[in-house]
C-alpha cells in the first residue's frame, strides 16, 4: 500500500483493455498517480464476444488500445507486451512475450517482496505463465478484478471467458486479492451524465475516455436509450485499494479452489488466505480519479493528436 512516505507499489498491469470501456479508466487512473503506483508493464489479455471473431482479436485489439492510451502520457515509457492468442482451455500454455517477461520479472522477486499483478481480464497470461514456471506461484501476488465473493457462486465473465486459466490460478495457491463484482464493484458504475460531469475540462484523456464511454454506451443500449442507464467502471476498484486503504474495506477469507464440473467453490487444501474486498469507498474513487484527471491536464495540457 503506498501512502505519502512509503514507495509507489509496482505492478504489472493485465487487461482486455478493448473489451468495455472500464479498463480505460483503470489504466488511466494508474497510470495518472505515479506517486503511488510504478506501471512496470502491460500485458494484452485475450477476450471474446459478439464484436470480435477470436480471442486473438480480441488480445490485438487491446493492445493497440492500451498503446492509444499510453499516448496520452509521453513522459513515460511503459512497455506494452502482447499475450496469448487464445484461451488455456483451447491451446497448450506455449510463451508469449507477456509470459516470458512476467516469468523473468517474478523470479526476481521473492515471497516476501512479491510482483504485484493487477488483473482485469481472463487469467489466461497468468496461468500461461504458472504453467510454464511453476516455482514463480509464490513470488506474485495477484489482484483480481472477476468472479463473485466465496459465499456466492463463482459464474463470471472473467472467469468463464477462460475457465481453464481461473482453476490454474486459484488451485496453484498464488496469493491473491480478490475484487468481487456482485455487490461490491458492481457498485462502481456511472449514468451518461455523471460521466460527462466527471471528465468535463479534463483535457484530451477526458475527451478520449468520454468517447469510449459514449461508444459503450451506444454498444450497449442503443441510440435512443431510457435514462437513467449505467455503465460498469469496475475495473477502477483493484487500483483504488492499493492507491488508498481507505478506498476498500479487505477481509481476510480461507483461499478456495474451483471445481469445474459443476462449477463451484471448494475449499483448499492449504490453510492459506486472501484479502477479499467486502466494501468500494465509491465517491471517494470517482472524486479521487477527477483529481488525478484534473492535474495531469495542468502537467500535460495538450498531446500530440491521436485518432480515437
Amino acid at each position: 500500500m503506498a501512502t505519502a512516505d512509503k514507495r509507489p507499489v509496482d505492478i504489472i498491469i493485465d487487461t482486455d483493455a478493448a473489451n468495455e470501456t472500464d479498463d480505460q479508466f483503470a489504466i488511466s487512473y494508474a497510470l495518472l498517480a505515479p506517486e503511488r503506483l510504478n506501471v512496470l508493464a502491460v500485458y494484452a489479455a485475450p477476450f471474446l464476444h459478439c464484436r470480435v471473431n477470436s480471442p486473438a482479436e480480441g488480445m490485438f485489439n487491446s493492445y493497440w488500445e492500451i498503446r492509444r492510451i499510453l499516448h496520452f502520457f509521453p513522459a513515460m515509457k511503459v512497455p506494452v507486451f502482447y499475450g496469448a492468442t487464445d484461451f488455456l482451455d483451447n491451446r497448450s500454455s506455449e510463451p508469449t512475450q507477456a509470459t516470458s517477461h512476467l516469468i523473468e520479472l517474478a523470479r526476481q522477486h521473492t515471497p516476501e517482496q512479491p510482483l504485484h499483478i493487477v488483473a482485469i481480464a481472463a487469467l489466461t497470461n497468468i496461468a500461461a505463465a504458472l504453467l510454464l514456471a511453476p516455482d514463480i506461484a509464490d513470488r506474485l501476488c495477484v489482484s483480481w478484478l472477476g468472479s463473485h465473493s466465496y459465499r456466492q457462486p463463482p459464474a463470471e465473465f472473467n472467469l468463464e471467458q477462460d475457465l481453464l486459466a481461473s482453476t490454474v490460478v486459484f488451485n496453484a495457491d498464488v496469493p491473491l486479492r480478490l475484487f468481487p463484482c456482485l455487490g461490491v464493484a458492481q457498485n462502481l458504475t456511472l449514468c451518461l451524465d455523471r460521466a460527462t460531469a466527471l471528465l468535463r475540462d479534463t483535457g484530451e484523456l477526458g475527451e478520449f475516455l468520454l468517447n469510449r464511454y459514449r461508444r459503450q454506451y451506444t454498444f450497449s443500449f442503443g441510440y435512443l436509450p431510457p435514462e437513467g442507464k449505467m455503465l460498469s467502471i469496475w475495473d477502477l476498484a483493484p487500483f483504488a485499494a492499493l492507491m488508498d486503504e481507505t478506498f476498500a474495506e479487505l477481509a481476510v477469507e480461507n483461499h478456495r479452489h474451483i471445481q469445474r464440473e459443476p462449477l463451484a467453490w471448494r475449499e483448499a487444501p492449504s490453510r492459506r488466505q486472501d484479502l477479499v474486498c467486502q466494501k468500494l469507498a465509491v465517491e471517494a474513487i470517482f472524486e479521487h480519479f477527477r483529481a488525478c484527471l484534473e492535474r495531469h491536464h495542468r502537467s500535460c495540457p495538450v498531446a500530440q493528436s491521436c485518432n480515437f
